[in-house]
């Protein structure tokens, strides 16, 4: 009888290591899903911060992640997803001509209704009310 007990407390056991193996390997999948999933994140979030944005965003909420693949460090399909955000919604990308452009040591101006105001005067007036 001592003997069948000490089986089966092994057996019980042994269960419970192969339980707490397999607890295990299935965290440590989900941990290597994560990580792979966080990888590509930062990957699509570097790749749209050189596109000229408006908002990033927005344009990850439209990219279809499933069309975007992750093999040996290299994404495939993300370009594909950036040219076709670019065709359907041109307005999330900053246009060039847009852009103010100012030169070093150029005196800023602003337009406003029918010309030009110095914007030092424009500021000491507003400082002096």
């Amino acid at each position: 009888m001592d003997e069948e007990n000490k089986n089966t407390d092994e057996f019980a056991d042994e269960i419970d290591y192969k339980s707490e193996y397999e607890k295990a390997k299935q965290q440590l999948s989900d941990k290597d899903s994560e990580i792979a999933k966080i990888t590509l994140d930062s990957k699509v979030t570097a790749a749209l911060s050189s596109c000229q944005l408006q908002d990033i965003d927005i344009a990850k909420l439209l990219i279809d992640y499933s069309k975007i693949k992750q093999e040996n460090g290299q994404v495939t399909g993300l370009k594909e997803q950036i040219e076709a955000l670019r065709k359907s919604k041109p307005f999330l990308f900053a246009d060039e001509s847009a852009k103010p452009r100012i030169k070093a040591g150029s005196e800023i101006k602003h337009q406003s209704g029918g010309g030009e105001k110095d914007m030092d005067r424009i500021f000491r007036r507003s400082s002096n009310v």
